[in-house]
């Protein structure tokens, strides 16, 4: 378009105009489309926004409340590790007192001198500060104690009457005959004991 000339024509200006007013308005549409665009990005990154600070609040709600949680089992465990060791203490002192009496009455019994030994490592052990050690002590010491006793033989009468039995097995004694006789007739059972003559 050339704007040299001193004087325009009312058609001339209407058609510069037009043209002006046609790309203005292009532009001016185009720039609505991008704003509503920019509008509706932020709007869904706004919503995204709010989503991640619910999650991030509800994050840090329960790490909160897992570590309150996580304190409160700590001091239940102290607290019963507590109780187990007091408890040990109370029955160590009455052990001590019925123990000595054993150990005076028989002093070279080894299941006594063992016991002893037992007895004097659970006291050291309960001596100590740490609830949790001292209750993890105790177990060890007991365990070993446990695994050198002397196993007593358990009284188990199935296998001896088995063992009796097998042993007995040849003098014609058939005990799965006496326990299963089949069908018995009177007639002969009172002639194989004697009772009635041929």
């Amino acid at each position: 378009m050339n704007l040299s000339k001193r004087k325009y024509k009312r058609e001339e200006v209407e058609s510069i105009v037009k043209s002006l007013t046609d790309d203005y308005e292009e532009r001016l549409k185009s720039q609505k489309n991008r704003i509503s665009s920019l509008l509706s990005e932020n709007k869904r990154l706004t919503s995204e926004l709010g989503e991640y600070e619910d999650k991030e609040r509800l994050i840090i709600s329960t790490l909160k409340d897992a570590e309150e949680k996580a304190e409160e089992l700590k001091e239940n465990a102290r607290m019963r590790y507590s109780l187990v060791v007091g408890k040990l203490k109370n029955f160590s002192s009455r052990w001590e007192k019925y123990f000595g009496y054993i150990v005076e009455k028989y002093p070279f019994y080894p299941e006594v001198v063992k016991a002893s030994a037992t007895m004097k490592g659970i006291k050291e052990i309960l001596d100590g500060e740490d609830e949790e050690k001292t209750v993890k002590k105790a177990d060890e010491i007991l365990s070993r104690a446990e695994g050198k006793t002397v196993k007593r033989n358990v009284f188990d009468p199935k296998s001896k009457i088995e063992a009796y039995i097998a042993a007995e097995g040849d003098n014609g004694f058939n005990l799965d005959e006496v326990l299963n006789p089949g069908e018995l007739k009177l007639e002969d059972l009172c002639k194989e004991l004697g009772l009635t003559e041929d």
